[in-house]
């Protein structure tokens, strides 16, 4: 098995609750698994402090707005040491590892990138796209395509030239002003119209016929359900929220939910 990474992205807003998502993670995670954070060279100083075990990856020299640290992320693409790792996953600051991390590895058995279904609307949603065709739309009422949430992804080591135009693709658009979600509806759009058969990470959290449901995106919600599969707990909501998010995560901790061994 070759290695792993894990990966944040972060600006000074959500230092406090990154501490909180990785002490999660490494209560949760192998030791062939590496740790990066993509940030400013502020947030760099301020976490080696605590986290000088950590890799980091620094796109900003200066202070990093919230629309700007979400577009970073697929700044993964530009990272010299990618190439070392055969599987990488990337995770908002505000999600909770609540199992062994390297199960969603491990479903990672195909060339693919891996997504999860967003919270309510379809992904003709301002919340999931933007500048879709007329005929676009129709076609995903018609297929009935699910809403992407950036929060967490994942993808394969042969697919990095496709993450690559991804982050070109992001960063070329970043002078359109989004109502909602800031780099969700680019990562959308984007999968959307590049890799129509990218595949999900288990399956939604309201499917009725399954029971393999890997990652709760309604965490702020309904953080308590279905956690006998569940490995990651994301509390999504609006962005710069970092202060109630971690607040919602502590008191998850604090409830004496059950951590099911698998």
């Amino acid at each position: 098995m070759g290695k792993k990474l894990i990966y944040y992205s972060i600006n000074e807003n959500y230092l406090d609750t990154l501490d909180i998502a990785l002490n999660s993670l490494r209560e949760n995670k192998t030791e062939d698994i590496d740790i990066l954070i993509i940030t400013n060279s502020i947030c760099e100083e301020v976490l080696l402090e605590k986290h000088n075990d950590l890799l980091y990856h620094v796109v900003e020299k200066k202070h990093t707005s919230e629309s700007m640290a979400g577009q970073n992320k697929y700044k993964i693409a530009t990272y010299d040491g990618l190439e070392n790792y055969e599987k990488v996953i990337y995770l908002d600051s505000d999600t909770l590892v609540i199992k062994d991390i390297n199960i969603l590895f491990d479903y990672m058995d195909e060339d693919e990138v891996y997504t999860n279904q967003g919270y309510g609307s379809d992904l003709s949603h301002k919340t999931f796209s933007f500048g879709l065709t007329g005929e676009e739309i129709k076609q995903i009422k018609s297929e009935k395509k699910f809403g992407l949430n950036s929060g967490v992804f994942g993808f394969t080591k042969k697919q990095i030239p496709f993450m690559k135009l991804l982050n070109d693709f992001v960063q070329g658009n970043k002078h359109n002003k989004l109502e909602a979600s800031y780099d969700q509806p680019f990562f959308g759009t984007f999968m959307y119209r590049n890799s129509k058969t990218y595949k999900q990470f288990g399956c939604p959290l309201h499917s009725p016929d399954c029971e393999n449901v890997l990652i709760n995106n309604e965490g702020i919600h309904n953080s308590h359900k279905n956690l006998d599969t569940v490995v990651i707990v994301h509390f999504a909501g609006q962005i710069g929220l970092g202060g109630m998010k971690r607040n919602h995560m502590i008191k998850f901790l604090n409830s004496g939910y059950i951590n099911t061994p698998t």
